[in-house]
């Protein structure tokens, strides 16, 4: 599985998260009981969390190659041979 496979599997879990947390949401607004209402408030609450990080991954795993992708748009800056970024893994 690469990074970019991996990213889209978080992708899908977030939208399960964010699927749940409307399906409370639309249920807590229906609610007439306060206290219900209050302990939906409580299972809402942690999955928005959940769904954040998610989504935070998913991006990073998304985007993470582009770091080592090279601007041919711009000159290098003073002092770089080249217009790839210097990748630790390929030191020598």
């Amino acid at each position: 599985m690469t990074l970019h496979e991996l990213s889209i599997e978080y992708a899908r879990s977030a939208d399960l998260l964010w699927s749940r947390i409307s399906a409370l949401e639309r249920q807590r607004k229906e609610e007439p009981d306060e206290g219900r209402r209050d302990l939906l408030e409580g299972r809402i609450r942690p999955l928005k969390v959940m769904y954040r990080e998610t989504r935070a991954v998913a991006r990073r795993l998304e985007r993470y190659y582009v770091k080592f992708t090279p601007c041919r748009d711009r000159p290098p800056a003073p002092g770089i041979r080249s217009l790839y970024p210097m990748d630790h893994r390929r030191r020598k």
